[in-house]
């Protein structure tokens, strides 16, 4: 917003947006009926599918957390180096490790993560090449939720020309829920 005057012309909510991240939600179909489901087991009140029902603070942090969680990730952002050095120093099994390595540099090399699960699903890596590591998804969970947040790693490294090794999550540690 700052180097397009276009976007906003109003210096007050520039500078309010200064450091401030935006994390959008959208929920349509499946989506809004979870949310129904959790009104109703919460006891809040319900007007039907209004609104007004959904307007929620409780339930918009929940839904906020949940796809944070999902999306982001709660770990702090690492390059590849600086997580292999990481990975190196826990105790565990190596063959843990080099797959988990094996895993973001897929994902590295993919773009994305969802590009590295599917490079992982089908073997292979949009442009045709082999994939470093395939199989069922299922067994990705274990990694991807469990195995790397365990030592505070995010699946998504930054770039090797980054200026520093590690990037904080942006969601406040008091703000993270408890796991």
């Amino acid at each position: 917003m700052l180097h397009d005057k276009d976007l906003c012309r109003n210096d007050r909510l520039l500078r309010e947006a200064q450091d401030l991240l935006r994390f959008e939600v959208q929920c349509q179909g499946r989506k809004l009926l979870h949310i129904h489901e959790l009104i109703r087991e919460q006891g809040l009140p319900y007007h039907g599918m209004k609104l007004r029902t959904f307007l929620n603070e409780s339930i918009a942090n929940q839904i906020v957390q949940f796809y944070f969680g999902q999306s982001v990730g709660y770990e702090d952002y690492h390059t590849l180096a600086s997580v292999e050095q990481l990975l190196r120093m826990q105790q565990g099994r190596s063959e843990s490790k080099d797959r988990s390595l094996a895993f973001l540099r897929q994902i590295a090399h993919a773009g994305s993560v969802d590009a590295g699960i599917e490079a992982f699903r089908q073997g292979a890596f949009a442009d045709g090449s082999n994939a470093f590591l395939c199989g069922p998804t299922s067994s990705l969970q274990n990694l991807l939720h469990g195995y790397l947040p365990r030592y505070g790693l995010n699946p998504v490294c930054l770039p090797p020309d980054y200026p520093a090794n590690t990037l904080p999550n942006p969601m406040p540690r008091h703000l993270r829920p408890e796991r």
